[in-house]
């Protein structure tokens, strides 16, 4: 007789973290944050959509965070890729490389400061877009890591 061996979400994204042995800094490990494209037939557009949440113990003051996401884009000519991403109450477009670029890795850094007792949230808004006349065109875009660390408090008068 068969069992059921349990149930699964493949298309989910998968989340690897590592915190500081002080608690300052994580690193987040992200697989399946990606949207591809390409094919016949396919759509002409797909995009994904991610929010990581990361929760501080006892903030009494503001914030400053210091943030870095990593990727890859590889885009073939006649297709556009796109993301956006929230990282700490700020939203950037992130730079990709251009199409046929022989480096398809991209990094993106960037500070913000969080209100006192807020959690640190990151918002990823991946997009990639193709020609509607040449259906075998597309590409590969993904998110692959987040980095943030808080940032030591400025001294009074600095």
């Amino acid at each position: 007789m068969a069992k059921i061996k349990g149930v699964f979400l493949p298309d989910s994204v998968d989340l690897v973290s590592s915190v500081s042995t002080d608690q300052q800094a994580a690193t987040v490990l992200i697989e399946k944050l990606r949207v591809t494209l390409g094919g016949i037939p396919g759509p002409l557009t797909v995009t994904r959509v991610a929010t990581i949440l990361i929760p501080f113990d006892k903030a009494d003051s503001d914030l400053t965070i210091q943030q870095v996401v990593r990727g890859v884009a590889d885009v073939r000519p006649g297709a556009r890729a796109l993301l956006v991403a929230q990282l700490g109450g700020q939203t950037v477009q992130v730079e990709l490389p251009k199409p046929n670029a022989k480096d398809t890795n991209f990094t993106a850094s960037m500070s913000s400061t969080l209100p006192q007792g807020a959690p640190y949230q990151a918002s990823f808004f991946l997009l990639l877009e193709r020609d509607v006349d040449r259906p075998e065109i597309g590409g590969d875009l993904a998110v692959q890591s987040l980095d943030i660390e808080i940032q030591p408090p400025k001294k009074a008068g600095s």
